[in-house]
């Protein structure tokens, strides 16, 4: 994959404040969900709609439930937050 693409395809993580900075930080590929060129279009679009609302969003994905939150859910994650998304 070209890094035009790549970079195209993880447009979905642009904005969202701190919580987009800090997923669009992490090494998924080390988490159940793997790398985010990898993510299916539901969890992208999950995460779009998450990063860009004011509203509180969690979303807990797979048999694992890998939480991704927005920064206006990260209070409520208190002091568990950032351990709380992996």
């Amino acid at each position: 994959m070209t890094s035009s693409r790549a970079e195209s395809n993880e447009q979905f993580l642009s904005g969202g404040g701190e919580m987009g900075k800090l997923i669009r930080s992490m090494d998924w590929s080390k988490t159940a969900l793997g790398p985010v060129e990898n993510w299916p279009q539901s969890l992208r679009t999950s995460v779009s709609l998450c990063l860009s609302s004011t509203f509180p969003i969690l979303i807990a994905w797979g048999p694992e439930t890998i939480q991704i939150y927005n920064d206006s859910y990260r209070p409520i994650c208190g002091e568990m937050h950032p351990r709380s998304m992996v």
